[in-house]
C-alpha cells in the first residue's frame, strides 16, 4: 500500500488508477478502504478499475447525453465557486431552421 500512495501523482494530489483485482490481491479491499478514509481520499470503481482521488476535493459525477443526435447540439457550462462546487448549466446551441420536408410550411404559418 505504501507504493500506491507514495507515487509522485499521489503525493501531488492527483488521480491514479489501479486494477481492482490488484488492490484486492495485495492489500484487500477492507484495508484499502480504511486507508482511504484515514487519508480523507475517495475512490470510484468501474469495469474492474479503481480510480483514486488522492486529494480531499469533492467529486462531481457528470452525466452527458448518449449522443448529440438524440438530444441535439448542446454544451455544458461549469460555474460556481470552488467551495460550493461547480454547478452545471445546459446551454443549447442556436440552430438554423430545418430545410427538411415540411420546414417551409412551418415558416409560412408563422407570419
Amino acid at each position: 500500500m505504501a507504493d500506491l500512495f507514495s507515487s509522485k501523482a499521489a503525493r501531488n494530489g492527483a488521480v491514479i488508477r489501479r486494477k481492482l483485482r490488484d488492490i484486492d490481491r495485495y492489500v484487500g479491499l477492507e484495508r484499502f478502504s480504511q486507508e482511504l478514509a484515514r487519508r480523507g481520499y475517495q475512490a470510484v470503481m468501474n469495469a474492474g478499475q479503481m480510480v483514486i482521488f488522492c486529494n480531499r476535493e469533492p467529486i462531481h459525477l457528470l452525466q452527458a447525453p448518449l449522443s448529440c443526435k438524440e438530444s441535439g447540439p448542446e454544451t455544458f457550462k461549469v460555474s460556481g465557486s470552488r467551495r460550493e462546487g461547480p454547478a452545471l448549466t445546459r446551454c443549447h446551441a442556436a440552430t438554423e431552421p430545418s430545410d427538411g420536408p415540411g420546414a417551409q410550411a412551418g415558416r409560412d404559418r408563422s407570419g
